[in-house]
C-alpha cells in the first residue's frame, strides 16, 4: 500500500497539499508498530470525520445513558429524541429564533407568515413524505427545503460554536425587511467555516465608517480577507416587496452595484465577494441555470475595462443560491468565481497546464472556499463523525485494515488480519486480502447502499488507514496534476533519474527541486499524448 506524500493531496478531502494539513498529525517512525497500526486508524476516522464536519470546531457531544447531549461554545443541550445531527438541529433552530415568535408566526395564513416560517411548514410536509417507520433511520433526498431550513440552522449552529452569533444577527433574520441579507450571509459565513476561517466579527454599533460584513482568517497560514455578501431583491421573494424588491426577469442588473458597493468599503487586506444574482430555474424546474451565472462572469469581467469600474482588486464569487425557488427539487447550486482585477485567477483564455498548476497552487484558498460552497447541500448526519451506514442505517461495521475477523462459513472459519482492501466501484464488490498462519485468502462481499455510498465518500480512509486511492484522470490537467502527486516526494536524485542523468548535471542547474518536478512531469504528459495536437486548457 502506497504512503501518502508529503506534496500530495491531503487525504481529509481539504484540497490543501498532505504537509500544509494532516501531516502534523503523523507518528514518529519508531513508535511500536501496534501504535502506529492505531494512529492510522485515528487519522483515518478523523478525515471521515473532517469530510462531514469540516474544518471548525468538532461537534461536541456524547451519548448519555437514554440522553443525547450537544455542546455549543460554552452552553450544554439535551433531548432524548436526537438520534441524528439534524434531530438537535432542527430544535436548535426553534431555540435560537424562540418559539414565542414561531407561535406568533403560525397564527398568521401561510402566505403571510415569515419565509422561514414557511419553510418551517414546507418541511414538516418533507418529513412526512419521507417519514421513517418506528426503529431504522432512513436517507431521503437533499432538497430546496432542506438547504433553506436545515441550512439555515446549521449556519446559526456554526456561527455560534465558530464565532459569535449576535443578537442582531438574530433580529435580522426575523425581520421579513432584512432576512434576506442576513440569511445569504449566514449561508456565506457556513461556507468559510466549513472550508477552515476563523470569522471576526465587526462591530456591528461602530458608526465610524462603513465597514464589510466581516473577515475571514484562514486556519494555518493566518491570512486574513475581508468579506462582503450580495443578495439580488427580487419582488415576492425572501420578504421583498415591490418597495425593496426589483422585478424577476433581470438577474444581472445588480451585478455591478452590489460589486461596487462591496469594493466601496475600506479594506486593508485581499477581498472575498459573494454575489446571489437570484435568478428563476431553468426551464426544467429543477437545475440553476449555471449559464445565466457564467454570462454575469463575463459582464464583470468586460467591465473591469470600463473607467468606472472599481479600482480594488478582489475574488468574486457569482452564485444562483436559488434553494428557495424550488423547494421540493433536489438542491444544486450554480457557481462561477472570478478574479476581478486578478489576472492570473480563473480568466478566460488558453494556458499551458504547467501555469494552470501553478495558478491552482498560487490560489488555492479561494479554490477551497468555492468547493466549500459547492457543498452547502452537505450536513453531518452523525454526532461523533461516524458513518451513517454503521451506526444509524443498520449496515454491517466496515471492515479495517491491520484487524483480525472471524472469515469463512460455518464448516471453515478462519481468523485473518486484513492487509489490504479494494472496491470495484461498477459492480460494488470489495475485495479483502486476508492474512492466516497458512497464507494469504482473497475474500469478497457485495456492499449494500448505504456503505458503497459512504465509501464513495470517504475512498481514501473508509477501510481504516489512509490510503493513496488513484483519480480516473481524464483531462490534461488531471493528467499533469497527477504526475505531480506521482513525483511529490521524490529528491534530486530521484528526480535526476527519471531523465538518466545526475543530480549535478550542468543541463538541469537553472532548475530549482520543483521546477524539475514540473518538467519531468510535463515530459511525461507530452509523451502521454504524443499523437494529438499540442494541449491548452482553457483557465
Amino acid at each position: 500500500m502506497s504512503k501518502l506524500g508529503r506534496n500530495q493531496k491531503c487525504h481529509c478531502g481539504s484540497g490543501r497539499k498532505f504537509k500544509h494539513c494532516c501531516l502534523g498529525f503523523e507518528m514518529e517512525r519508531t513508535a511500536p508498530p501496534e501504535m502506529q497500526r492505531a494512529y492510522a486508524a485515528h487519522l483515518a476516522d478523523e478525515a471521515i470525520r473532517r469530510r462531514q464536519q469540516g474544518f471548525g470546531k468538532p461537534i461536541i457531544a456524547v451519548q448519555h445513558g437514554d440522553h443525547q447531549v450537544v455542546a455549543v461554545k460554552n452552553r450544554i443541550m439535551w433531548s432524548k429524541k436526537w438520534r441524528t445531527f439534524p434531530d438537535f438541529l432542527l430544535d436548535y433552530i426553534k431555540d435560537k429564533l424562540t418559539l414565542e415568535w414561531g407561535a406568533r408566526e403560525n397564527e398568521k395564513a401561510l402566505a403571510d407568515r415569515h419565509p422561514i416560517m414557511q419553510w418551517h411548514a414546507a418541511f414538516i410536509e418533507y418529513q412526512k413524505r419521507f417519514k421513517a417507520e418506528a426503529g431504522p433511520i432512513n436517507s431521503a433526498p437533499v432538497t430546496g427545503v432542506v438547504v433553506c431550513y436545515l441550512g439555515l440552522a446549521y449556519s446559526l449552529y456554526l456561527m455560534d460554536h465558530n464565532a459569535d452569533l449576535q443578537a442582531k444577527m438574530l433580529a435580522r433574520l426575523r425581520d421579513p425587511a432584512q432576512f434576506q441579507g442576513a440569511f445569504f450571509e449566514m449561508m456565506i459565513a457556513s461556507a468559510l467555516i466549513r472550508a477552515g476561517y476563523e470569522l471576526v466579527l465587526e462591530d456591528e454599533d461602530s458608526r465610524r465608517q462603513r465597514h464589510c460584513e466581516f473577515a475571514a482568517v484562514k486556519t494555518g497560514s493566518g491570512k486574513r480577507y475581508t468579506v462582503e455578501a450580495k443578495s439580488r431583491a427580487v419582488s415576492g421573494l425572501l420578504g421583498r416587496t415591490d418597495n425593496d424588491g426589483g422585478r424577476d426577469n433581470r438577474p444581472f442588473s445588480k451585478l455591478k452595484t452590489h460589486l461596487h458597493d462591496a469594493l466601496d468599503k475600506p479594506s486593508d487586506h485581499e477581498r472575498l465577494v459573494f454575489i446571489d444574482i437570484n435568478a428563476p430555474l431553468g426551464p426544467e424546474g429543477d437545475l440553476p441555470n449555471g449559464a445565466l451565472v457564467l454570462r454575469a462572469v463575463q459582464i464583470l469581467e468586460q467591465y473591469e475595462g470600463h473607467p468606472d469600474a472599481p479600482k480594488e482588486s478582489a475574488y468574486v464569487f457569482v452564485v444562483n443560491m436559488a434553494f428557495h425557488r424550488a423547494l421540493e427539487a433536489n438542491a444544486v447550486l450554480a457557481l462561477a468565481p472570478l478574479g476581478f482585477r486578478i489576472d492570473d485567477f480563473n480568466k478566460t483564455g488558453e494556458i499551458t497546464v504547467i501555469e494552470q498548476y501553478r495558478r491552482n497552487l498560487k490560489h488555492s484558498d479561494a479554490l477551497e472556499v468555492a468547493r466549500s460552497l459547492a457543498s452547502l447541500h452537505e450536513f453531518p448526519i452523525t454526532f461523533d463523525g461516524s458513518l451513517a451506514s454503521e451506526t444509524l442505517l443498520g449496515g454491517e461495521p466496515r471492515i479495517k485494515i491491520g484487524q483480525a475477523y472471524d472469515f469463512g462459513g460455518p464448516d471453515e472459519p478462519f481468523v485473518g488480519i486484513v492487509r489490504s482492501a479494494t472496491v470495484l466501484e461498477n459492480s460494488r464488490e470489495c475485495y479483502i486480502v486476508a492474512e492466516t498462519a497458512k497464507g494469504n485468502h482473497i475474500l469478497s462481499e457485495k456492499m449494500d447502499d448505504a456503505s458503497f455510498e459512504d465509501w464513495q465518500a470517504n475512498k481514501a480512509a473508509y477501510f481504516g488507514e489512509i490510503q493513496d486511492v488513484p483519480t480516473n484522470a481524464q483531462t490534461p490537467y488531471e493528467m499533469y496534476e497527477r504526475f505531480m502527486d506521482m513525483f511529490a516526494d521524490f529528491d534530486r536524485k530521484g528526480l535526476a533519474t527519471q531523465l538518466g542523468k545526475a543530480p549535478d548535471d550542468p543541463s538541469l542547474a537553472h532548475l530549482d527541486d520543483n521546477e524539475l518536478r514540473e518538467y519531468i512531469s510535463d515530459g511525461f504528459l507530452r509523451t502521454l499524448l504524443a499523437k494529438r495536437p499540442a494541449e491548452t486548457v482553457v483557465s
